[in-house]
Parts: structure tokens; C-alpha cells; sequence
């Protein structure tokens, strides 16, 4: 990732040509690790608005100690329903942002009277059923640099309140990294040394999809022992034609 930003900086390569070089299947998948790593797009890098991170040499390990470390595992899982409210952010302050749209979130459905076609039995109901809070989800960038992230649940039908969607999650095999601590800082951590660290350095998995989960327990969020969980989407990395 860094090679590809010294290569925008210079004016070498353009953004999609970047894209493929560096094996990535999509210009949006590119943009996003990029966004992720540098804290600021392609674009931004190739007409100097801004400066990539200098790259260190890292050691990629896994560490299953508790804390703040990773602790992973693959899973298949058929497709998966998601319901929930859908608001757009941007990699560049969603560490601050999204924070403050889950307390937003919270306070008007579960504190306040919402505006919503569901009396507030209805409603309650239809969060209990659907684990309403139980998921984050990140979908794929529709501009470079922004994404949308969706406050949600596990979708198991019924009427959908005004101002919540479906979305569907394709099958696919997921990587799900256990973090451990209080929010948001456990899951920031994991998130980080997941862009940085796991997904550049791993030599077995690649991304598959353009969407992660971000599932939380029950229990208290702001306790040391809190657990939450990251999925990311992956598949075999390919070598001459097979799948390692």
C-alpha cells in the first residue's frame, strides 16, 4: 500500500491502473484498503492534497491472550438479511462519527418516541426478534472514500419500521476477529491492525466482498471484559490457478 501511494504521489500510475497492479479485483476495493491505511484516497495522494503514512516494516502474528490482541477464526455462513438504519460516512472521521450514530440511534429508538410506523410495543417487539443492536455493518463505497454503515440487526421478517432497510450479506466465508475490551476502542484497535497489519501481510486470505460486520455481545460495553467481534469476508488467496 505504500508502493502504490510513493507510485500516486509521483504521478507514475493512475488511480485504476494502481488498483489492478497492487491485485486488487476492483478500483473500489482498492480505494477503501487505501482510504483505510492512509487516512485519505487515492485522489487526494495523486494531487498532493495529502500525505500517505510512512511505511514501517511489520511483523504479522497472531496472539490468542485476551486483551486487545487477535484472536480469529474462518467461518462459512449462508447469505445473512440485515435490517437497520443506514447513514453515509467517511473513512476519514467514521472513528468519530459512527460513535456518535449509535447514541443517536439508541436515544430515538430505545430512549425517546420515534416517528415510526409501529406503536412502541410493535417496535419493541420487532427489535427483540430482529436482535436490533446486535450488528454494524459496513457496505462497499459507492463514492471513493465514503461508505455506508448500517445500525442493525439479524432481518427474520415482518413489517419494517419507517426509516430502517434490508440489505442482504451474500454466502461467503468470513474471517472473525474477537476483540476484547470496552467500546469503541477494543473494536477501533482491531480494526486498525486488520488494515494495516492482517489483511496486507496474511499470505493465505484475501478479501472476498466489499461489506464487514461488526457484532457486539450482550453485557456492559465500557468493562475491560466486554467482547465484540469483527467479520470480514475472505476467500483462499490463488496461486497459479488454485486456491492456497
Amino acid at each position: 500500500m505504500y508502493l502504490a501511494a510513493l507510485e500516486l504521489a509521483r504521478g507514475d500510475i493512475s488511480v485504476i491502473d494502481a488498483a489492478y497492479k497492487y491485485g486488487y479485483q476492483t478500483p473500489e476495493s482498492f480505494c477503501k484498503a487505501f482510504s483505510r491505511f492512509h487516512g485519505a484516497t487515492p485522489s487526494e495522494v495523486k494531487k498532493g492534497k495529502a500525505v500517505p503514512k510512512q511505511f514501517f516494516p511489520l511483523k504479522v502474528h497472531v496472539q490468542i491472550q485476551g486483551g486487545n490482541e487477535m484472536e480469529f477464526k474462518v467461518e462459512k455462513m449462508s447469505d445473512i438479511e440485515v435490517v437497520g438504519v443506514v447513514r453515509q460516512f467517511s473513512s476519514e472521521t467514521s472513528y468519530e462519527k459512527i460513535p456518535q450514530f449509535w447514541d443517536e440511534f439508541m436515544a430515538k429508538y430505545f430512549s425517546g418516541s420515534p416517528d415510526i410506523n409501529l406503536s412502541k410495543s410493535e417496535f419493541e417487539e420487532f427489535a427483540r426478534e430482529n436482535r436490533i443492536g446486535e450488528l454494524g455493518i459496513c457496505f462497499d463505497e459507492k463514492v471513493c472514500g465514503k461508505f455506508d454503515y448500517m445500525v442493525g440487526g439479524f432481518y427474520r421478517g415482518g413489517k419494517v419500521p419507517c426509516g430502517f432497510e434490508v440489505r442482504k450479506l451474500p454466502e461467503t466465508s468470513w474471517a472473525k476477529f474477537r476483540c476484547y475490551g470496552a467500546l469503541p476502542e477494543a473494536l477501533q484497535s482491531v480494526n486498525t491492525q486488520i488494515w494495516r497489519e492482517w489483511l496486507p501481510g496474511n499470505s493465505e486470505y484475501e478479501l472476498s466482498g466489499h461489506f464487514n460486520v461488526e457484532w457486539y455481545s450482550t453485557g456492559d460495553p465500557s468493562s475491560s471484559e466486554y467482547v465484540s467481534e469483527l467479520w470480514f469476508p475472505v476467500k483462499n488467496i490463488e496461486r497459479n490457478g488454485e486456491a492456497k
